[in-house]
């Protein structure tokens, strides 16, 4: 009795962890990071038509992520934003960022 009780909860926990490691995760992700940082995400976690939004001292800054081999760079989330954010996606799917505000 102990044994399958120790097997479903294994088996009910294993599938609540789905979603980026597992199964799709539903609808686009948002992902923010600050002003002078680069993020470097890997394989899967963040993923084409994810947003990256840069919080600059101007204001808000946002970029979505593309295709392997493809980058871009910010646009102002808020009006006359201004400032400078690159997104870029790896061959291997893995996605770096950078905000420089």
């Amino acid at each position: 009795m102990m044994r399958c009780f120790v097997l479903l909860t294994s088996l009910c926990l294993a599938l609540m962890g789905c979603g980026r490691n597992g199964a799709p995760a539903e609808g686009p992700q948002t992902f923010t990071i600050s002003e002078g940082e680069t993020a470097t995400y890997p394989t899967g976690v963040a993923r084409v038509g994810d947003t990256i939004i840069c919080e600059a001292s101007a204001g808000r800054i946002g970029a979505e992520v593309q295709k392997p081999g493809r980058g871009v760079g910010g646009a102002g989330v808020e009006p006359n934003v201004g400032g400078g954010m690159s997104v870029a996606t790896r061959e291997d799917g893995s996605v770096v960022a950078s905000c420089d505000g």
